[in-house]
């Protein structure tokens, strides 16, 4: 299975880099994962990003968005309130 990343830390013309992953097939195979997520996620267009920010949004995590996620949830549980 191959992914497409189009800007990473590690490749500073950004010119992305294609990541492929093998299949172990034992109970945490990625693939076998990626197959079964594919089969039930019938809402989102073949070359949409893998995580998108909303569930019918096809726009591609942010790193500001994940930030922001982070915090909510962080605040959420509890986490970063004085003793």
């Amino acid at each position: 299975m191959e992914f497409t990343l189009p800007a990473s830390k590690t490749d500073p013309f950004r010119k992305g880099i294609k990541l492929t992953i093998a299949a172990t097939y034992d109970s945490g195979c990625p693939v076998l994962a990626m197959q079964k997520l594919k089969a039930i996620d019938t809402h989102r267009p073949q070359h949409a990003p893998l995580f998108c920010i909303r569930k019918l949004e096809k726009r591609a995590f942010t790193r500001d968005h994940i930030v922001r996620m982070l915090q909510q949830l962080a605040t959420a549980v509890g986490l970063g309130q004085g003793a």
